[in-house]
């Protein structure tokens, strides 16, 4: 036998392991430490990537109002959207994770971030609305108490999408990548908004 065909064989069974561990027991996506090596290889490799951070605005209220199953139906809702939305954009080339809680994932060569942001959140949108009764769905909201006891309507979950891509700026830490994403993905959950939104990272520098 050849050592080296050993060796990377115990390699491949090794990362497998890996990744396996380190999967979301619910959605079954690869979790943070496969997103975190995923985008290093990329820039290992020197390779143009977006990093897309997504969450599901207003879940909490969704989860308050409907309970835990119905809040557990709806994440992995969000994680067949992404993975079917990056095999559709970019096949092969694509990857989604769930971090945890209702923060996801993917990553995608630039020239396709802006095609998959947008499918994924008109996708979103649809199904979203859906998992809903229908009288809160007609009048566009649920009414849930806040910490104070105080009876709020929340209107219907959307998804919130950050983008940072080397087609941009040079991104050679997945820190600088994660911190981008994040600040914009942070930025439309202030805007608000009944739709879901995403913003792509235009800065220079």
């Amino acid at each position: 036998f050849s050592i080296n065909e050993l060796m990377a064989r115990v390699d491949r069974l090794i990362k497998r392991a890996s990744e396996e561990l380190s999967a979301n027991p619910l959605t079954h996506l690869p979790g943070s430490p496969t997103l975190e090596e995923t985008v290093r290889g990329r820039i290992a490799e020197d390779k143009p990537f977006a990093l897309l951070y997504l969450d599901i605005d207003r879940f909490k209220s969704f989860n308050d109002a409907y309970g835990f199953a119905k809040g557990d139906r709806l994440l992995k809702t969000c994680g067949e959207i992404l993975s079917e939305s990056a095999l559709t954009v970019t096949g092969d080339d694509g990857f989604v994770a769930h971090i945890g809680g209702d923060d996801f994932a993917a990553v995608c060569a630039p020239e396709k971030a802006a095609d998959l942001a947008h499918r994924i959140t008109c996708l979103f949108d649809q199904a979203a609305s859906c998992l809903y009764k229908p009288e809160d769905r007609k009048r566009g909201y649920v009414e849930t108490l806040d910490r104070a006891g105080n009876l709020t309507r929340q209107p219907i979950v959307t998804v919130r999408i950050g983008v940072a891509t080397t087609a941009s700026r040079p991104l050679t830490h997945y820190a600088e990548a994660a911190e981008i994403a994040s600040e914009l993905k942070c930025w439309l959950k202030r805007k608000g908004g009944r739709l879901s939104r995403f913003a792509i990272d235009r800065r220079r520098v």
